[in-house]
């Protein structure tokens, strides 16, 4: 059997980063979750704390905690996010598009809609969904126990990162660009 490949899955943002470490089976695309995390960040509510150091300290949290989960790694899988609303929101999409660039390692980037259906079998699944398949299929790791409306009984709003995650590695497995890299280290 072929060694397996470590896949760093991450669903960039500047307040909620969603990462999924892992190994997949090169040949039947078996996943095999490692772990999940998620990086919170929160704006300051300090007044006399600038909006520009602020932002270049959320930046660094998320950046070492991605660049040490990178270590883990032989490739990284990214959704690559894509248009802003408002100023604050393309500040933070340039901050979170920042750290993805600024990866060793080889990257392979989907979308949203080639993660939802890659999970659910639809490009238009619900947060709700996509936490449902996570957690129907990996249950054991760390979700973030909670209440809401939108999601599995007992989980948590937060546990759409880690899912998003996974299930951007899931599509990243489908890619042409995997296959590559699979038939390389194979």
């Amino acid at each position: 059997m072929a060694n397996k490949i470590s896949i760093l899955g991450q669903d960039p943002a500047f307040s909620n980063f969603g990462l999924a470490l892992v190994d997949v089976d090169p040949i039947t695309g078996e996943m095999s979750p490692l772990w999940i995390d998620l990086i919170e960040t929160k704006k300051s509510t300090v007044k006399t704390v600038r909006v520009s150091s602020d932002k270049l300290h959320r930046a660094r949290i998320i950046s070492v905690r991605v660049r040490e989960a990178e270590e883990f790694c032989t490739i990284i899988a990214a959704e690559i996010p894509s248009g802003a609303q408002s100023a604050s929101a393309s500040n933070a999409l340039g901050i979170a598009l920042g750290i993805v660039s600024g990866h060793t390692k080889p990257l392979i980037q989907v979308s949203a809609a080639e993660a939802k259906k890659a999970a659910t079998g639809y490009s238009d699944a619900s947060k709700g969904d996509m936490v449902q398949w996570a957690y129907e299929l990996w249950p054991d790791l760390t979700w973030v126990k909670g209440r809401s409306k939108d999601m599995p009984e007992g989980l948590a709003n937060k546990n759409e990162h880690m899912a998003d995650a996974l299930a951007i590695v899931k599509a990243s497995i489908e890619t042409q660009t995997f296959k590559t890299i699979a038939s390389v280290l194979k």
